[in-house]
């Protein structure tokens, strides 16, 4: 479909593996945990030691991996030890035991998708432009399909065998870590020319500062819809079946948008589709919060929902275009796992600790917030990352220059 020697089912099997995970944890954790007698303090909580450890753990095993080259190695280690972490909930269900159990299957399970998205690049090689996102599409159809799956589970009122499901999606993320293989490059990019100071002093561009602050801004902004959406709908007085419609339109839009961002990328450059997506994600969560029963809210949730494909799924995809172009051929693991670090760990960790305590206030509180936060991030981007490479549409950038569209002849796909 790709290439002869590109493994396509397989990177995209294992993307469907690892975000149905996330479809069992984003839209049911929180109800499951509220189900035990949490209270929202503790459930914010759990969901910020979830994504506390992205902070380090991406860092851990890149580190690791951009230093003897076994990338898949560790992706697989990663993938076994997360497995193993979740499988002590049987154990016990008390709240200090909970933590615990999240936080160590949070610090593995997080350290193994920035190395899987090294690794997926290395096997496009020059294709990543236009088939990256389309690979990871196959994550969203992954969530989509867990987050119905559960949702039977709780419409049977079964929600109690969540964990089940979530160990079971764990164990074929296991398995098909094995079905992987190294990249043909996977030890050229291991970089051992790179050094550390090389990175410190990418990590003090003024560009790569306002980047990665932005990615906590916007990742902060969805914290309460992961830990509390799905309980605030129920509070709106939505059935579990709309909850889980509403969770699966955000996820169908996000999929055609992975499909579509190879051509905006194209067409737009990195920044112009960052700031884009920041000034949606205001525009969703503002309408999220001042939303009220009535005969405008599902077509007002419908519309929020749809919102995703920017707010999440194009901000990410860009993202991964922007790291992959600051930190170059020299620091590929370590890049993606320092955005991952300040996306999906420090952003989602404080986004979901903050959402918790307003939630006391009211679930309205959260959502301005999180309004706030990618108004934050959006000034971030405008006043700080700008300039190249973030300035030049994907046609017109290569191995790290720029390039004009006469020199490359061709934007197509190869």
């Amino acid at each position: 479909m790709m290439g002869q020697e590109l493994p396509y089912w397989r990177l995209s099997f294992f993307y469907f593996c690892y975000f149905s995970v996330l479809g069992g944890v984003l839209p049911y954790w929180g109800p499951y945990l509220h189900q035990l007698g949490l209270g929202p303090r503790t459930i914010g909580l759990q969901f910020a030691l979830l994504t506390m450890s992205t902070m380090f753990a991406p860092a851990v095993w890149g580190w690791l991996a951009d230093r003897d080259g076994r990338r898949l190695a560790w992706i697989r280690r990663g993938c076994l030890l997360a497995l193993g972490c979740f499988s002590l909930l049987l154990l016990s269900r008390s709240p200090w035991w909970l933590s615990l159990v999240t936080f160590g299957f949070g610090f593995f399970w997080n350290a193994v998708l920035p190395q899987f998205d090294a690794l997926g690049l290395a096997w496009l090689g020059p294709r990543r432009q236009h088939h990256y996102a389309r690979l990871r599409a196959w994550g969203s159809v992954g969530f989509l399909t867990s987050v119905l799956a559960m949702s039977l589970l709780f419409a049977r009122g079964q929600g109690h065998w969540l964990p089940v499901g979530i160990g079971t999606s764990l164990g074929l993320l296991w398995f098909s870590s094995l079905l992987l293989r190294p990249a043909p490059r996977d030890r050229d990019l291991a970089a051992p020319g790179a050094s550390l100071a090389g990175l410190w002093a990418l990590l003090r561009d003024r560009k790569v500062v306002g980047f990665l602050l932005a990615c906590t801004c916007s990742m902060a902004a969805h914290g309460a819809y992961f830990a509390f959406f799905s309980i605030y709908l129920e509070e709106l007085g939505l059935s579990r079946w709309w909850i889980s419609g509403l969770w699966g339109m955000a996820v169908l839009a996000e999929i055609c948008l992975l499909f579509l961002a190879p051509r905006l990328l194209v067409r737009w450059t990195p920044r112009q589709l960052l700031l884009g997506c920041l000034a949606l994600s205001m525009l969703r969560w503002s309408l999220v919060a001042v939303v009220a029963p009535g005969a405008s809210l599902l077509p007002v949730l419908l519309f929020c929902q749809c919102l995703h494909a920017a707010s999440f799924a194009c901000y990410h995809a860009t993202g991964i275009e922007i790291t992959r172009r600051l930190f170059g051929a020299s620091h590929p693991g370590q890049g993606q796992a320092i955005y991952s670090s300040f996306t999906f760990g420090l952003g989602a960790m404080s986004g979901s600790l903050a959402s918790g305590f307003l939630w006391l206030w009211g679930p309205a509180w959260s959502f301005i917030a999180a309004a706030a936060m990618a108004a934050m991030g959006w000034l971030l981007v405008w006043t700080l990352a700008k300039g190249p490479p973030l300035e030049t549409p994907a046609g017109q950038f290569q191995g790290g220059t720029v390039k004009t569209p006469d020199e490359l002849g061709t934007t197509g796909s190869p």
